[in-house]
């Protein structure tokens, strides 16, 4: 008989180039297969597996070795030379033939099964982060909180294949993929990414100086906090009415509340409490303006769409200006003036049913932080600005305006001048009227 026993190594290991390669623990199946055998595993009933059964211990590792020198060290594959090749590529040389085979029959029924399979087998417990490092580092925390992110665990999760536990998130329920990344996002602030640090109450440092209390605000920010709001945002643009059938009912403070709150606090006193259930309640500076806006509710902005800018007006302008500007006027001109402005603009306007001073220029301030805005715009479009003007300021007297100056800054000419404007024209009967040093004059 030509071939009588002899294996395959008997011959291969002739050939000089490859005897070394064929010598691995991999191809012993091959190299130790009679020829004769072959020859009959061949012209069998199933001679693809007969042959692939051979090389079922065969990495592509190996296989690469026939080409360019690829050799297992441990967990890892080296270059000729020594050095390891790039962690992705070694991972993926120690796939097997059996391996490969066992994916394809697994796929016959059931794709998702044979992907996942495949990628447990290949990234096992390896993150994004432990091949891009290799490649190029970035000195940036935030970037690398990102990339942390276990492979084969969130193709499990993207796939099915893994559970998660849902969230719970505007009261929408939130499962799978979206849930996984939101709360690998939940541990990932916006301060990382100026490679900031935290301690335990919330407080960042960036390169040792302690951040102000607006930018503190807005680095304690997650990127789940910044998802959720684009999510929210992007469903109800592409699905309106299925959103407005799901969050129709929540008020906008559940988006903008807390965000809102730490920039007003960081000019000012102000607090917010309550949800979508209880409503809203602001106080401190701009509470009432802000308390609006928080308890105005998905459905109310969608179902005025198609008049958004007369709902603009009755909602935010069918107020008096001080709304908007008595706290301002507090925080810079009360001092400078001494308007008696001791309050917050809610509590002015709760203890006197409309905007009421005390002190200097009473009755041109009352008269300004009571303009309708609404009314004051509407009368502009009736009988056009000058006269929409006339009807708001036109019985403010020279006295309303110069009174209260003459007293603080002509009283070295022993004018007599003691009380404020508005208690001297109520007590004359609706008139100014002075005993004094230069009364007629003045």
């Amino acid at each position: 008989m030509v071939f009588a026993d002899n294996s395959f190594g008997d011959y291969l290991g002739l050939i000089t180039p490859i005897k070394d390669i064929i010598a691995k623990d991999a191809f012993y199946d091959i190299t130790a297969e009679i020829v004769v055998d072959f020859i009959a595993g061949v012209r069998g009933d199933e001679p693809v597996d007969y042959v692939l059964d051979l090389f079922n211990k065969v990495a592509i590792g190996d296989m690469v070795d026939l080409v360019i020198a690829a050799n297992k060290d441990g967990g890892k594959w080296t270059k000729a030379d020594g050095s390891a090749y790039k962690l992705i590529a070694s991972d993926i040389f120690s796939v097997t033939v059996e391996d490969i085979r066992s994916y394809i029959e697994t796929a016959k029924s059931d794709t998702t099964n044979a992907i996942y399979a495949a990628t447990k087998d290949v990234f096992k417990a390896r993150t994004l982060k432990d091949y891009l490092d290799e490649f190029f580092t970035v000195d940036n925390n935030g970037y690398n909180k990102l990339i942390d992110l276990a492979i084969a665990k969130t193709v499990g999760v993207a796939l099915g294949k893994e559970e998660v536990e849902s969230l719970d998130v505007m009261g929408m329920t939130v499962e799978g993929i979206s849930a996984y990344l939101l709360d690998h996002g939940s541990d990932i602030y916006i301060g990382d990414f100026v490679n900031g640090e935290r301690n335990a109450d919330g407080e960042w440092t960036v390169g040792g100086v302690a951040a102000s209390d607006f930018l503190n605000k807005i680095y304690d920010r997650t990127l789940k906090d910044i998802a959720v709001y684009v999510a929210v945002i992007i469903f109800i643009i592409n699905d309106p009415d299925a959103a407005i059938e799901q969050v129709g009912d929540t008020r906008l403070g559940d988006f903008i509340s807390e965000p809102t709150s730490n920039i007003i606090s960081g000019i000012g006193e102000y607090s917010v409490t309550g949800n979508t259930e209880e409503g809203y309640d602001a106080t401190g500076i701009f509470a009432d303006v802000t308390e609006t806006i928080f308890n105005i509710t998905v459905r109310e902005i969608y179902n005025s769409r198609t008049d958004i800018l007369n709902w603009l007006k009755d909602k935010f302008l069918d107020r008096g200006l001080g709304d908007y500007i008595f706290d301002v006027m507090n925080m810079y001109l009360d001092d400078v003036l001494s308007l008696g402005m001791a309050n917050f603009a809610e509590e002015n306007l709760a203890a006197n049913e409309r905007y009421s001073l005390d002190r200097n220029f009473k009755t041109l301030s009352d008269t300004i932080l009571n303009m309708n805005l609404k009314e004051f715009i509407d009368d502009i479009g009736s009988v056009g600005f000058v006269d929409a003007l006339m009807n708001v300021y036109g019985d403010i007297r020279l006295g309303d305006i110069l009174y209260d100056n003459v007293r603080k800054y002509l009283g070295i000419l022993g004018t007599g001048i003691k009380d404020y404007a508005w208690e001297n024209f109520e007590a004359n009967e609706n008139s100014y009227k002075l005993k004094a040093n230069f009364a007629r004059v003045l």
